[in-house]
């Protein structure tokens, strides 16, 4: 299975004798090419349906997928129901009922092709009890490597090439995201947020 790495950033606000400063850090996360669905293939030409359940759980519990589609957001993983499948999973959409299958259709012209698959769960917590997103196989990819992968020395060594910069490489992708900050839309042409943060483009000494 082929994986490529997404480059992004991460960022936390400081308080200082400068001022407030945002700490920018580099991230990367590596994206596995395979769909979560042919891991639950994999897993059930291994497995028999108790040992099948079990052995989904402990792979998929806590692990981060990427949706292939949309915007491509990200949801950590809590679990997969077997009992549950696209076709008789039904959701409430703008006052409307209607199962996964439909609302990947009408909502983003997506064919659902495995109607038989089961769903994994992200339970996300909100102010008010919790939110609990049910997730098609099908349409996330896994993020992240494996035992399988960290074995192998000319992945790792592949992946440390494509990770690792030197210093200065690391200031001057930290300098494109400074100057992209300072061209949208809400700040772009002006020293002051509503918040009342005075903004200025130079680094700190």
């Amino acid at each position: 299975n082929e994986m490529f790495v997404l480059p992004g950033y991460s960022t936390s606000v400081h308080l200082s004798q400068e001022g407030l400063l945002m700490r920018t850090s580099l991230k990367n996360k590596l994206i596995n090419s395979n769909t979560a669905l042919s891991k639950i293939d994999e897993f059930k030409s291994q497995f028999t349906n108790g040992n099948l359940k079990r052995a989904l759980q402990e792979y998929f519990k806590n692990r981060t997928v990427m949706a292939n589609y949309g915007t491509n957001n990200f949801y950590i993983v809590n679990g997969v129901e077997l009992d549950f499948t696209p076709m008789n999973k039904e959701i409430n959409y703008n006052g409307m009922l209607m199962h996964l299958k439909q609302y990947y259709k009408k909502v983003y012209d997506i064919d659902i092709k495995n109607n038989d698959q089961p769903l994994l769960i992200c339970i996300r917590k909100k102010s008010q009890g919790e939110d609990i997103i049910y997730l098609v196989p099908e349409l996330m990819v896994i993020t992240g490597y494996g035992d399988e992968d960290r074995k192998d020395e000319s992945f790792t060594k592949k992946l440390s090439s494509r990770t690792k910069s030197n210093p200065q490489d690391k200031m001057n992708q930290i300098a494109q995201i400074k100057n992209h900050f300072y061209k949208t839309k809400s700040v772009r042409g002006t020293k002051k947020l509503k918040s009342g943060i005075v903004v200025e483009e130079k680094f700190p000494n």
